[in-house]
């Protein structure tokens, strides 16, 4: 059986789709989300404000290579794919034909997706950034959504039926393998947020009732509107262990590490936006930054010190309600 699979597929073609995965990531996702004011917030598209904030001095050119490179990496990881497929085949014509199914839902609509999210950017910016341009993105953006789910769809239709056998001992491959997989690794890679703003991350957990875990240790670096994460933590019985922040360039960041204890205290505004962060001037920028992504109206205050004193002068959150 081994040397079956081993005649049969082609180990120049999984490099080729190593290839792809790699360009999908620095050209189709780092390339996409990282803009001169920042991480792309995903969940900030549906705010025309915060889109306009995120995107304002963004180049358009960027959207169109990030675009070219995703659709193009999906057509490489399609060989990988096919290659899984042969190997199973022999050993499981249902796990096989069921890796066929999902190569085809992971590689057709994941390059249109590329294509449709990267082009509604672009449409965005060519078109001045105005509020008719913003729902005409959101219009295109609703109506292509289909394609992100098929794409998620295909990938475990791949992942799972080879990681089946990986652990059943039917391939080539030993069975730690099972480990290098998408499904596991993304469990392991689970417990550390980063990439993504306070937001959607707040709303990732609200899925996932098993964080509630005492046992578990969490570390989160929010690109963007911490103080809705701090604000779900804080609501779900989560306390805050400590909170640094750094700069590399004029790009700053914070990270901080949280853990379950199941109290639910009383919290404020200053909570929700300060959190734990020491007063370096590294978290003042971040804390100024998030201050004008989420109330740019009251932004004129240019002492940072005025704003934690106004921050602190206020006890309900009034942000999100979780």
């Amino acid at each position: 059986m081994e040397n079956t699979q081993k005649s049969i597929i082609n180990r120049k073609f999984f490099l080729i789709a190593a290839f792809g995965h790699l360009l999908c990531w620095v050209g189709g996702d780092l390339l996409l989300f990282f803009q001169p004011n920042g991480f792309l917030d995903v969940q900030g598209l549906f705010d025309y404000e915060k889109t306009v904030l995120m995107l304002e001095n963004a180049n358009p050119l960027q959207f169109t290579i990030s675009g070219i490179a995703g659709t193009v990496a999906m057509m490489l990881v399609f060989f990988g794919y096919y290659e899984i497929y042969k190997m199973l085949k022999p050993v499981s014509k249902k796990s096989a034909n069921i890796v066929l199914v999902g190569t085809l839902l992971t590689c057709i609509p994941g390059a249109i997706m590329h294509f449709t999210c990267t082009s509604m950017l672009w449409y965005f910016v060519k078109l001045g950034g105005t509020q008719l341009a913003h729902e005409v993105m959101l219009s295109f953006f609703t109506e292509t959504a289909i394609t992100t789910l098929m794409c998620n769809l295909g990938v475990f239709l791949v992942t799972i039926p080879l990681l089946i056998n990986v652990v059943k001992g039917k391939t080539f491959l030993p069975k730690w393998a099972w480990f290098v997989n998408t499904i596991p690794l993304t469990i392991v890679a689970g417990i550390v947020f980063a990439g993504m703003g306070g937001t959607l991350i707040a709303e990732k957990l609200k899925e996932t009732p098993w964080i509630k875990n005492k046992k578990l240790h969490f570390v989160f670096q929010p690109q963007s509107r911490a103080e809705d994460l701090r604000e779900f933590l804080f609501a779900n019985g989560f306390e805050i262990g400590e909170e640094i922040a750094t700069h590399e360039g004029n790009r700053f960041y914070i990270a901080f590490d949280a853990f379950y204890t199941g109290e639910i205290r009383q919290f404020t505004v200053a909570d929700c936006f300060l959190g734990k962060l020491p007063k370096t001037e590294d978290a003042k920028v971040h804390i100024k930054k998030d201050w004008k992504l989420s109330y740019q109206p009251v932004f004129s205050l240019k002492n940072i010190d005025a704003v934690y004193k106004k921050l602190k002068a206020q006890e309900n959150p009034g942000l999100l309600t979780y």
